[in-house]
């Protein structure tokens, strides 16, 4: 578990529940977990950090770390970059996007682009598949999840999308309004969705 709060970084353990390293770095966006190593973004660089010691992944601010597993992603705007695991970075383009549209899932990088295509991007920065989603605001947000992605509708519902092959799972309703979150369960089939109709709704997208 990493904990980040006033310049410090705190590594805990959970069973059982102790904190195992304590670092004065000011984290500035949401550390992402890569295999067993933690990546952070300070005002000055991306770095990753593995037990007390840090090392500098990418020099300069402004990055956010994105992670799906082993795959580790970094974006500033549409400049993008894959950390590759034998420290190689490459640099490549993407479209303009928010940040709540930009996720890593089965080892790329997917990204609900502003102009309303979602467009996915492999380890090495090659475009691996583009499919319209509809002009923004049709969707809400987009969200990892085992075997392809989940789309959030502005207009209600959540459906899991195959990005390469282009195919759609059923709309799972009950939702109204706006989709504002999406998160998978662990080790489940389950997905947790909350939108402005009111409280988290649950559903199996395989039933």
């Amino acid at each position: 578990l990493a904990c980040h709060a006033a310049g410090k970084l705190e590594l805990w353990s959970l069973d059982p529940l102790e904190r195992r390293v304590s670092l004065d770095r000011a984290v500035v966006e949401v550390p992402v977990w890569v295999g067993s190593r933690l990546l952070i973004a300070t005002a000055e660089s991306l770095e990753w950090v593995e037990g007390d010691r840090v090392n500098v992944a990418v020099a300069g601010g402004g990055w956010w770390p994105i992670s799906g597993g082993e795959a580790a992603f970094a974006t500033r705007g549409v400049a993008a970059r894959s950390l590759q695991p034998d420290g190689t970075i490459i640099e490549f383009t993407i479209c303009s996007a928010t940040r709540s549209t930009t996720v890593v899932a089965a080892g790329e990088l997917h990204v609900g682009c502003d102009d309303g295509v979602l467009r996915s991007y492999d380890s090495r920065g090659t475009p691996s598949a583009e499919l319209p989603l509809g002009a923004r605001p049709a969707w809400s947000t987009v969200e990892g999840y085992p075997g392809g992605l989940l789309v959030g509708w502005l207009k209600g519902g959540v459906q899991v999308l195959e990005p390469r092959a282009g195919q759609w799972g059923t709309l799972l309703p009950g939702i109204s309004g706006s989709v504002l979150a999406l998160q998978p369960v662990p080790g489940t089939a389950l997905v947790l969705a909350l939108g402005e109709s009111g409280g988290p709704r649950i559903w199996n997208p395989d039933v």
